[in-house]
């Protein structure tokens, strides 16, 4: 079965029919974002390869428009060079055990659900105005919402926005991905996107706090499922490589890519993903099932499991580096960050100046009469202590003091600001 659907892959893309666009159409059943964005950015690096990795045995290069859809469980996704600490607030999304993630490309924080379709468009040619133009025609012709394109990354609809880009070029190859709120959970957003009681000296980027919608408050009967099917006929309609209605073969295949169990809530089995939908949804993988017309139609790739992806040590890097706290915390902007406060032992003002995640000098003033207290706390500037709450909370609680209540006061208030 997989040689014979291996050959009808490759007579799709030999064939006259598609010479000339030949799109090809990917959906992830995977829903952990370090997966997916690992994914993508494979895709992105081997984009001329990708026959290759679709185990066609062919020598053909690959030059054709691509569109890959995907859904993340419950993320924060931040961009590659903003701060976390300004953008996020780390105790709420630890506590509801939220996965958080650096992005390749540039933009603002974005929060991602299962009701949130991502979309990313990769071809040889920079055509962003043409990405945008299938979405719009996609939301006006299937849905009758009349979306606008606002300034250069975001639609709007009644100047609300719902949905946003980012962008990328690498080897000439160019990428365009961004997320549709179709019914997010937007009452997280506050909690999980506005930290509190912290103020920055920033220099990173900082994101927008613009008024959103869901595309359900315009369209009560729009979902995941239908708008990823009106998404596959406007991009196969776009490039001309629309299918006859008159029984032509199916050349519908499986890309198969393993979803990789680390732990996480997103990597799990099909099964278990089914269960995480909302009743009434199904899973990403039947947003265009073997059984639905648009199927036998077009070409269109299911995620799965393939060992040559997953093992494959490109992958594998991208993947370890979107989970690993020197690539997500790190490589946040230099920025500093003032505490203050009145105890009844004496005022405390410090100063932390934070670079590459980690604490690199900062001061400590202070009219407390214990002097050694502060000429102890002074020493985490010292002893490459990274900026988070495990780490400061493990160097505090190592100081050699004699008023053990009043470190511990001063501990408290301290983790409390981070």
């Amino acid at each position: 079965m997989k040689q014979r659907m291996n050959v009808a892959l490759k007579r799709w893309y030999s064939s006259e029919r598609t010479k000339n666009a030949k799109p090809l159409i990917l959906i992830s059943n995977n829903q952990n974002i370090h997966f997916n964005l690992s994914l993508e950015n494979f895709l992105l690096n081997n984009y001329s390869d990708l026959l290759k990795y679709l185990n066609v045995n062919t020598v053909e290069k690959f030059d054709n428009p691509v569109l890959f859809l995907w859904r993340n469980n419950r993320s924060i996704i931040i961009g590659k060079n903003q701060n976390i600490w300004s953008e996020c607030n780390l105790e709420n999304i630890k506590e509801d055990n939220v996965l958080v993630a650096r992005r390749f490309t540039g933009g603002g924080a974005v929060y991602h659900d299962l009701q949130n379709l991502c979309f990313t468009f990769l071809n040889n040619t920079l055509n962003t105005d043409n990405n945008f133009s299938i979405i719009l025609k996609t939301l006006k012709r299937h849905f009758a919402i009349d979306a606008k394109k606002q300034g250069r990354n975001d639609i709007t609809v009644n100047d609300r926005k719902c949905s946003g880009s980012a962008f990328k070029k690498i080897k000439n190859v160019f990428l365009h991905h961004g997320t549709i709120m179709v019914n997010l959970q937007k009452d997280v957003l506050q909690m999980y996107l506005t930290p509190d009681k912290i103020k920055y000296i920033k220099h990173g980027v900082s994101s927008v706090n613009a008024r959103t919608m869901n595309l359900k408050e315009v369209n009560p009967n729009i979902t995941c499922q239908n708008l990823c099917h009106a998404l596959i006929k406007e991009f196969q309609a776009f490039y001309k490589n629309e299918v006859s209605e008159e029984g032509e073969e199916s050349h519908t295949t499986t890309l198969n890519v393993e979803d990789y169990n680390d732990g996480n809530e997103g990597a799990t089995s099909s099964e278990q993903l089914s269960m995480n939908l909302k009743e009434g949804e199904k899973n990403l993988e039947n947003l265009v099932d073997n059984s639905s017309p648009i199927s036998s139609h077009f070409n269109i790739h299911y995620i799965d499991t393939n060992e040559s992806i997953t093992k494959n040590p490109e992958f594998l890097k991208y993947f370890n580096l979107l989970k690993d706290w020197d690539w997500c915390y790190g490589k946040t902007p230099k920025f500093q960050n003032r505490l203050c406060k009145q105890f009844n032992f004496g005022k405390f003002e410090v100063f932390f100046n934070v670079s590459d995640g980690m604490i690199k000098d900062g001061n400590i003033f202070s009219d407390c009469l214990d002097v050694n207290l502060v000429e102890q706390l002074k020493l985490i500037f010292n002893n490459d202590v990274k900026y988070s709450k495990d780490s400061v909370a493990s160097f505090l609680s190592g100081l050699q003091v004699d008023n053990k209540e009043t470190l511990s006061e001063i501990s408290e208030w301290i983790l409390q600001e981070l």
